[in-house]
């Protein structure tokens, strides 16, 4: 797995800018989080979407391939960073179905 946060710079202030994503050897996703520029967090699994964030449907580029793209700031992170972001979102979603 691959776990990486994507920093959109030029998004609109109701779009998503921070995008983190676990992402398998095949460059499929397999989780992801969006992080918009008022602090709420959205999530996708493979059986969770919500309005803004789902798994792509198809494979990822790699950051490499990101990173040519001006607009982003692509960088890997560890896994246990992503799961403390996964954690607030999860949470945070469950709050908001309340």
């Amino acid at each position: 797995m691959e776990y990486s946060k994507v920093i959109w710079k030029t998004a609109a202030h109701d779009d998503g800018y921070v995008w983190y994503a676990e992402v398998g050897d095949d460059r499929w996703e397999t989780r992801k989080i969006v992080e918009f520029h008022d602090g709420h967090l959205e999530y996708s699994d493979l059986n969770t979407d919500f309005a803004i964030s789902w798994i792509a449907e198809a494979a990822l580029p790699t950051m490499e391939e990101i990173a040519e793209d001006a607009e982003f700031d692509p960088q890997l992170i560890s896994k246990e960073a992503f799961e403390v972001v996964w954690g607030k979102a999860v949470a945070e979603g469950r709050e908001g179905r309340s």
